[in-house]
């Protein structure tokens, strides 16, 4: 069975297969449920059991697997190894699709491995193009790897390396020099908006002799009860903040972490079998990482423990987790380039939809447009929350890097 992880490499450099495809909202997708009632653990473990129909695996949770290799399976994959007998790979059409799309000078760098490679079907090695490359050495070598001995030698595994293109250095930037243009007043600035400035920003508060004003803002103060639209304060985001260390210690105690992991698996299982999964379920975690730990907290039943921690700081559980996401997404929002800034704009404008619906099949193209959508919520931040996270980014910084940019299970994908 070939890896999967060199079909999300193909899926990531060249997307999908040319055929019609309408164009997916996926905006409802992201909307998570702070109230959601899931089935019981033991009912899901259950029903996600009866979809392993392959294989039983003899265990519910991976902390159960126990270290003595089951002499049953070993039976079964070597004999089934030796045979000529194949399961069609639920993956192998779209490894099909993506040669088909990939350049053919980059075959070369492909094909070798394919033809090594245990699982692959006749029909990708048979392909014109990838056929030809059989035990066949690339002629095109990266410079950086051009002088090394014995560099026939290399597995195919590896001939993806001597591609010279997978080097960014030997990528040229085309520079353009912008031309100089006289900027010209287009409207006279009214004396209304001079007069504004003047409220918002005191001419005396830049006095050398001004005295800074200590007193106690509403920005400084922590939000009773947050909900998923309420503003943030910087007192919210310090409190927030606050909670990180003890929940980073929480992760490391008994089975924690695992439970809240297995939960996860759940939860992505539950909403496939309902039909409100996206095609890489894992991008809602990218969005609201912290409402989804929320619900993988409950279902794993260590809501009492957790809140124990956040309670501490002035928090109930959704709070945090509403809290939590919007910081993060103003964290975001001001971390992000103009190449970022660039694409979201395209995303919302759909500037890339009639390609993708054009040239992809139906399955690639939801993919595209789930990971556009997902991108969009990833950086929704109004400019208040943006401007209060601004007054604590580094504290913020220093919490996200000591918790290793992840709370429990959920990736803060800054």
């Amino acid at each position: 069975m070939f890896k999967k992880s060199l079909l999300i490499a193909f899926m990531m450099m060249f997307g999908g297969v040319a055929e019609s495809a309408e164009p997916k909202d996926f905006a409802e997708y992201f909307i998570v449920d702070m109230d959601e009632v899931f089935p019981a653990p033991e009912e899901l473990v259950v029903r996600f059991m009866e979809k392993a129909e392959d294989y039983n695996p003899k265990y519910a949770y991976r902390q159960e697997i126990g270290n003595i290799f089951d002499k049953v399976f070993r039976a079964t994959i070597t004999n089934y190894g030796a045979s000529e007998k194949r399961i069609k790979n639920r993956v192998e059409d779209d490894l099909y699709e993506m040669l088909q799309r990939m350049p053919k000078e980059y075959y070369p760098y492909i094909g070798p491995f394919i033809h090594v490679a245990k699982g692959i079907p006749e029909k990708i090695k048979n392909m014109p193009g990838i056929k030809e490359t059989k035990n066949k050495f690339p002629e095109r070598i990266a410079p950086q790897l051009a002088d090394l001995e014995n560099l026939e030698f290399l597995s195919p595994h590896l001939y993806i390396l001597l591609m010279p293109e997978i080097w960014p250095e030997n990528i040229k930037n085309i520079e353009y020099e912008p031309k100089e243009q006289e900027v010209y007043v287009k409207a006279n600035i009214p004396d209304k908006m001079f007069d504004k400035i003047d409220e918002i920003m005191p001419e005396e508060e830049f006095y050398p002799d001004h005295k800074p004003d200590n007193s106690i803002k509403m920005s400084d103060l922590q939000t009773v009860m947050p909900t998923k639209d309420s503003p943030l304060t910087s007192g919210d985001i310090k409190a927030f903040a606050s909670t990180l260390d003890k929940i980073y210690d929480f992760s490391k105690q008994g089975d924690n972490l695992s439970r809240v992991i297995d939960a996860g698996y759940l939860i992505n299982f539950h909403e496939q079998e309902t039909g409100r999964a996206l095609p890489l379920n894992s991008l809602k975690d990218m969005v609201n990482p912290c409402q989804r730990l929320a619900q993988r907290i409950r279902l794993a039943g260590l809501e009492k423990d957790f809140l124990n921690i956040v309670s501490q700081d002035g928090f109930d559980l959704n709070g945090w987790a509403y809290t939590c996401d919007k910081t993060i997404k103003a964290y975001r929002k001001l971390k992000m380039d103009s190449f970022m800034a660039v694409d979201l704009r395209n995303f919302k404008r759909g500037s890339y939809s009639n390609y993708i619906k054009d040239s992809m099949s139906e399955k690639s193209a939801n993919i595209q447009f789930s990971l556009m959508q997902g991108t969009i919520e990833m950086y929704s931040a109004p400019m208040g929350d943006c401007m209060e996270t601004m007054k604590n980014y580094n504290l913020l910084s220093e919490k996200f890097k000591k918790s290793e940019y992840m709370i429990l299970s959920a990736p803060l994908a800054l």
